[in-house]
């Protein structure tokens, strides 16, 4: 082997080890906003599509890749047999456009508002993946059980069962309606969430509601560490696809060297 193969293959060597050391290991998380779709909601889907690139921003700077759902609900959710052509869907994806998109116009109607049933159906609404924690965000401004035919108990117990970790925005004083149900470790911390404060800060909201989201995961995954969506996933950066690439085409080229020689 000649000297100036040798340092080629060695510039090689420390290109692919450097895409080992800058590959970040990630949490991937699959978010899922359920929000009431009735008359009063406006301002909740306004903030939503105004701040779901802030919150993956967030999200993604502290570790986790997410994918992210929508559906609308009243009386029934998503696209859900019986929903009108205006109930809101977007099944879990990683183009947030297509969730901004979705929510203007709200197209928002009137009827009986089933939240504990529109949080039951979230559980198989959505392609939820196996190896991604599961996040149902259900945002409301009206009581919970308006003829759902599934109590609090039981929903938590669902919830807990799918490794579901559910999130109520609704207004401080439905908090007793959500507490049984909500994702919870120890106290203080509930996974419900003062949709008063949403309503008068939504900037600050934002960073604490999405920082609750990044504490929840790794809670989750700290009780649970054999849990498939606890396995952290190595997620290339930008500079070490780019070095990956660089590595590859200088073996390449030494290869077919070797063979001329």
């Amino acid at each position: 082997m000649t000297k100036k193969t040798s340092i080629s293959l060695a510039v090689g060597a420390v290109l692919m080890a450097s895409v080992a050391t800058n590959a970040s290991a990630a949490y991937l998380a699959d978010v899922a906003f359920v929000i009431d779709q009735s008359g009063s909601m406006g301002g909740e889907y306004s903030w939503l599509a105004n701040s779901i690139s802030a919150i993956d921003t967030q999200l993604t700077a502290g570790g986790i890749v997410a994918r992210y759902g929508l559906a609308g609900y009243v009386f029934y959710a998503g696209n859900e047999s019986g929903t009108p052509a205006t109930s809101k869907y977007v099944n879990l994806t990683s183009n947030i456009s297509s969730i901004v998109s979705a929510l203007s116009p709200a197209n928002l109607y009137g009827s009986v508002e089933r939240g504990y049933h529109a949080a039951s159906w979230a559980t198989t609404g959505f392609s939820w993946s196996t190896n991604a924690s599961k996040i149902i965000i259900l945002i409301t401004d009206e009581a919970a059980n308006q003829g759902s035919g599934i109590t609090e108990a039981q929903l938590g117990l669902d919830m807990t069962a799918g490794s579901f970790l559910l999130n109520v925005i609704a207004p401080a004083t439905r908090i007793a309606e959500w507490d049984d149900a909500v994702y919870s470790t120890s106290a203080p911390y509930l996974g419900f969430f003062d949709l008063g404060f949403l309503q008068t800060n939504p900037t600050q909201f934002t960073t604490d509601f999405t920082a609750a989201k990044l504490g929840e995961i790794v809670d989750f995954c700290t009780a649970n560490p054999t849990a498939p969506q606890c396995q952290q996933n190595g997620v290339p950066e930008p500079g070490s696809l780019a070095l990956l690439g660089l590595g590859l085409a200088g073996l390449a080229g030494l290869r077919r060297r070797a063979q001329k020689a």
